[in-house]
């Protein structure tokens, strides 16, 4: 049987493995479907591939992108990133009845919480000792 850690590293890498592909499939597809794009909402949406390479090369351990955003190795740092991808999707660009990307963006930010809170959980307590058992 695994172990907590183990089991809480394997959800925290399928979760941001699927925001990495949400944000690079809805990234590709903006570009796609939008043939008169602005340019500051085509920059933003170059962030959001750009942002969900980042998470899979993360996830892929490559060295390079280990020793330049040393910050998503930890859980609170690749949470808090994730969040940060899901504030980029709601924005005030957005079409008033095109509502999916903020709808998507807000699950993004929920899954950014539950990498935090999902990897501090299974940890074990450095400050807190096991309680002493009674002989």
């Amino acid at each position: 049987m695994a172990c907590p850690e183990h089991k809480a590293n394997n959800f925290i890498k399928f979760i941001s493995v699927l925001v990495a592909v949400v944000l690079i499939v809805l990234g590709v597809l903006k570009f796609y479907f939008t043939p008169d794009i602005p340019i500051l909402v085509g920059i933003w949406t170059v962030y959001w591939i750009i942002f969900g390479l980042l998470l899979i090369l993360v996830e892929l351990n490559v060295k390079l992108v280990k020793e330049y955003f040393g910050f998503m190795i930890e859980y609170c740092g690749k949470g808090m990133f994730v969040i940060f991808c899901g504030t980029l999707m709601i924005d005030s660009f957005v079409d008033p009845h095109i509502v999916h990307e903020s709808i998507v963006g807000l699950l993004i930010i929920f899954a950014g919480f539950l990498i935090i809170i999902v990897g501090y959980s299974a940890m074990p307590s450095q400050n807190f000792p096991p309680p002493p058992v009674p002989v």
